[in-house]
């Protein structure tokens, strides 16, 4: 059995991360493969899911706005702790994660590794302006093996713009012998940059059943909400605006707010107003809140994937980045399949929570798009 070494946002405290991993594994398991992932975390990126975070003095605004999260931190310290034990048992429970650790990418010596291909992505794995980037990604330490990219994003940041080295980066690009992206606007900046266009396939969490999923669900303890009578709010930021509007219709309505974010129920006075938001936090936890719910308010891409995976009523709240069109990777994913419709603003909130989401054509769209990304991992990993 080939042995894939798997280069991704695996040891993200994000649901998103950790879930899109889980399912990278499980397709290739699916197709006769052994996965594992290669264990490596940047400095910055543990630094991003820390308790407290080090300070940044490039400006006066960046300082005052680290010193504001650290304030935050403090005072959520001991729910901080216990999300970062309960993350970290969840991982490691569910990946087959390597059993040697790296930080730095000049540790990863493909010589002293056992994989027969490499391959990266999902998530913003080439998103070159965050805190948890690294070169590692485009996996420009493997020479010798085959390479395979797999639904990459750029999370909304053109390489071309963002990158200090682009050339750099679309040698790296060009060195791998299979590569896709997961929005079309990656798929644009990608060509501008490489001369290559490459395919655009779902994201890894797309390519499965709610079925996959139901193992690594876990109870959300004990918020006192029965099932369908709560909307989960999986959104950061989240506007005074867009709450106000969330809080009236359930009102309206009888039903309950759970929202996610800890530093969110904090600022919007959640301990105050009765909105919920659960302790011990993971992935499984976040699954069974979605399945759970009678609607859910998101900002977020993986918010998306798992409401239609759930096939629930949800609404999108659109941001900056969406009405710049910079950012597609909601909207890109839902015009594909036919809910573009569930984006809203302010206006238009009321009127899309009130209108159950018919989700007959969307079946139809994500087996043809499911068969296009089976078909092009399948086959990268085949050649």
């Amino acid at each position: 059995m080939k042995k894939i070494g798997i280069v991704t946002f695996h040891r993200s405290h994000n649901c998103g991360s950790i879930l899109q991993s889980y399912a990278m594994q499980e397709a290739i398991k699916s197709y006769g493969y052994s996965p594992e992932f290669i264990d490596f975390a940047t400095k910055g990126q543990k630094e991003l899911y820390s308790v407290f975070r080090p300070l940044r003095f490039t400006s006066t605004r960046i300082f005052a706005k680290s010193v504001y999260k650290n304030g935050l931190g403090a005072i959520l310290h001991g729910r901080a702790k216990q999300n970062w034990t309960s993350y970290d048992r969840y991982l490691l429970e569910h990946l087959n994660v390597s059993e040697k650790s790296y930080t730095e990418n000049s540790e990863l010596v493909e010589a002293n590794m056992s994989y027969d291909k490499y391959l990266t992505g999902s998530d913003q794995v080439w998103n070159v302006y965050i805190d948890d980037y690294d070169e590692a990604y485009f996996l420009n330490f493997v020479h010798a093996h085959p390479k395979i990219a797999y639904a990459v994003s750029q999370g909304a940041k053109d390489i071309a713009m963002y990158s200090k080295d682009p050339t750099k980066i679309a040698g790296y690009i060009k060195a791998i012998d299979t590569v896709s992206t997961r929005e079309e606007n990656g798929q644009r900046w990608l060509e501008k940059l490489t001369g290559e266009k490459y395919p655009v396939v779902l994201d890894p969490t797309l390519l499965h059943s709610q079925g996959v999923y139901a193992s690594i669900e876990e109870n959300h303890g004990v918020l006192g909400i029965n099932k369908n009578e709560f909307i989960f709010v999986y959104a950061t930021p989240l506007s005074s605006e867009y709450l106000k509007l969330i809080r009236s219709y359930a009102k309206k309505n009888g039903l309950k707010i759970v929202v996610w974010h800890n530093d969110i129920w904090l600022r919007r006075l959640g301990w105050f107003t009765g909105v919920k938001c659960p302790r011990h936090q993971n992935p499984g936890k976040y699954l069974d809140l979605i399945k759970n719910a009678k609607f859910v308010c998101t900002s977020s891409f993986h918010g998306v994937a798992f409401s239609t995976i759930y096939r629930k009523n949800f609404v999108v709240l659109e941001n900056d980045g969406m009405r710049a069109g910079d950012d597609d990777r909601m909207t890109g994913f839902l015009k594909r399949l036919g809910l573009s419709g569930r984006i809203v603003n302010e206006t238009a909130f009321d009127m899309k929570m009130s209108e159950v989401i018919d989700y007959a054509n969307f079946e139809v769209e994500l087996k043809k798009n499911q068969k296009i990304s089976h078909d092009f991992l399948d086959k990268a990993l085949k050649d």
